[in-house]
């Protein structure tokens, strides 16, 4: 009985590692051999790895507090594209130059697919750029934790409401076809908790609303792409995150 325990907790730490390595850029030496299961498997760990980049974001602000509010924003957004390589932007550019094209079929996505940046994708990053910067430099350092917490669990949470586009393989099918009942209660049990213990009862609204926000954005997009795709997840997360950092932003005032 111990010996399956052992191997059980042995697997689920390789899918967390075997996650925290594709979805930053945090420097973890791979000393086992990658099965396509357990990397699948791990993201039911992308609230966590959301809350250790929310971390070192909020850890990184309360030290470097000294400095003005848009330089420390600035070098926040500098940390955050280091801890994530820019990986969510490429989705986010990607999705917005085929969606906003208003082409439909085909078409929209061979623009997708497109490894060059279009206007609406330049668009989309200098606004969230903005938006995120904007939103670092007025948010106290332990809020700005939460906001790649929720994204983050938000869209894990509708990823076990979607389905991959019919007849079309990517990155993204196996994670979206692995999510089920763990990875269901990882996105709520974790961002509730963590509310819980350490924030104000107000700060559930933006939480809530974040994920509705979700469901709404995922209905969207599988409207217009028969599913959601490795894409529209990284276009969720780089849109729900500026937007959860809002909604705390507007509870903060009250």
């Amino acid at each position: 009985m111990s010996g399956e325990i052992f191997r059980i907790m042995g697997s689920q730490l390789r899918s967390f590692i075997l996650m925290l390595t594709f979805l930053t850029r945090i420097p973890v030496k791979i000393t086992f051999d990658i099965q396509e299961r357990e990397f699948h498997r791990g993201i039911m760990y992308m609230p966590l790895i959301g809350a250790v980049i929310g971390m070192i974001l909020g850890s990184a602000a309360h030290l470097l507090q000294f400095l003005d509010p848009l330089i420390l924003a600035i070098l926040l957004w500098v940390v955050y594209l280091w801890l994530t390589g820019g990986l969510h932007l490429d989705g986010l550019s990607d999705l917005s130059d085929g969606i906003f094209s208003n082409r439909q079929g085909e078409d929209l996505r061979r623009i997708i697919k497109d490894s060059h940046i279009g206007a609406f994708g330049v668009i989309a990053i200098v606004v969230n750029i903005m938006t995120t910067v904007a939103l670092f430099s007025y948010l106290d350092p332990v809020y700005i934790l939460l906001g790649p917490l929720f994204s983050r669990s938000a869209v894990l949470f509708v990823m076990g409401f979607s389905a991959y586009p019919k007849n079309q393989q990517g990155l993204g099918k196996g994670v979206i076809e692995a999510t089920g009942k763990e990875s269901f209660l990882m996105s709520i049990m974790l961002p509730v908790l963590t509310v819980f213990l350490f924030y104000e009862a107000l700060i559930f609204l933006p939480l809530m609303l974040t994920f509705g926000a979700s469901f709404i954005l995922k209905i969207w997009i599988s409207a217009k792409l028969g599913g959601l795709t490795g894409d529209g997840i990284g276009f969720l997360i780089e849109v729900l995150q500026p937007l959860s950092l809002f909604l705390i932003y507007l509870i903060t005032l009250m």
